[in-house]
């Protein structure tokens, strides 16, 4: 990720911190932010893993030099977000529909031998990007793929079905911008969900959420209905796909700050963006409309900064 920022035309600067290092109660890191910052320039602090978001929250105001930073929730509402476990007692408290859900500790062995239905998905109650995350087809399997992993673990129901996204920026529990989308052979799909969205303004209403967010969400083929796994309350990898659709989250949720926000969402119905890249894109034998709008976004934001199409290219690998 810091190789990729350092290609960027817009990137002064590259100063690293190690994951280790980044306990949210160090002062260190405070010193070196502020040791990092103009002094006659309006200044953003735009945390985008985790880690770095759940400092910028309980730090931020305590840093001398920042005059703004993009909304973000408080602490403990992140936290609560971003522990598979607590997000899940948050879902099943608002009787909002989600996988039967246990963890995996050792007083807990027999009982989820006898409540859960196999395969399950076992993962770590923080994990990012899909690492360590595993479907065990039988309960001997999910004992002998786990062994040696820190527990307790996150265990789900695995659901039949297919991945979609809800994306979201809200402000005091309001949606000001919003996408949804999922992968597929032809690339990824956007679309206007009614049911998800829903799902999506409840939560963030009734945590009165600012800031970005992302959920993860899974179609139950069994029975037609949406159910949602967990949340990403910080940036997410694939918001690039958003911009070439014509939603940028970061550059709304930077502008906010500047009083220069409009509402933005998909308003023509399922968007398709393709797979290739710009350049391939352009000698297709055909256009279609879809294909011109996507030219255009991803030509604009090709030069106004050439990393955007090289982490597109990236990314579908």
């Amino acid at each position: 990720l810091i190789k990729s920022v350092s290609l960027s035309k817009l990137c002064k600067s590259v100063h690293g911190i190690e994951e280790m290092d980044f306990d949210i109660k160090c002062k260190n890191i405070r010193e070196v932010i502020k040791s990092l910052i103009p002094d006659n320039d309006d200044n953003f602090i735009i945390p985008t893993g985790i880690q770095s978001t759940l400092y910028i929250s309980k730090n931020a105001k305590e840093i001398e030099g920042i005059i703004n930073y993009y909304p973000i929730s408080d602490y403990k509402t992140l936290a609560m977000l971003n522990n598979k476990w607590e997000f899940y007692l948050f879902l099943m408290k608002h009787k909002i529909s989600t996988p039967k859900t246990m963890l995996f500790d050792h007083s807990e062995i027999q009982n989820m031998r006898d409540n859960l239905n196999f395969p399950v998905i076992s993962k770590p109650l923080d994990s990012e990007n899909s690492i360590n995350v595993i479907k065990s087809e039988t309960f001997n399997d999910l004992y002998k793929e786990t062994n040696g992993t820190k527990i307790p673990l996150l265990v789900q129901e695995y659901i039949p079905g297919y991945d979609i996204n809800l994306c979201i920026f809200s402000l005091n529990g309001n949606i000001k911008a919003w996408t949804i989308n999922r992968r597929t052979d032809k690339g990824v799909v956007f679309d206007n969900n009614k049911e998800i969205l829903q799902i999506g303004e409840y939560i963030v209403k009734t945590l009165n959420y600012s800031g970005l967010i992302h959920f993860d969400l899974r179609f139950n083929a069994q029975d037609g209905t949406f159910m949602v796994l967990e949340c990403n309350p910080r940036v997410w990898a694939s918001m690039l796909h958003s911009a070439y659709v014509g939603v940028n989250f970061m550059e709304l949720a930077i502008n906010n700050q500047n009083n220069e926000f409009s509402f933005k969402e998909i308003k023509s119905g399922t968007l398709s963006l393709n797979k290739n890249s710009l350049l391939n894109k352009l000698f297709k034998p055909s256009l279609s409309k879809q294909d011109f709008k996507s030219i255009f976004i991803q030509t604009k934001l090709f030069i106004h900064d050439p990393i955007y199409e090289l982490n597109f290219i990236i990314n579908k690998k």
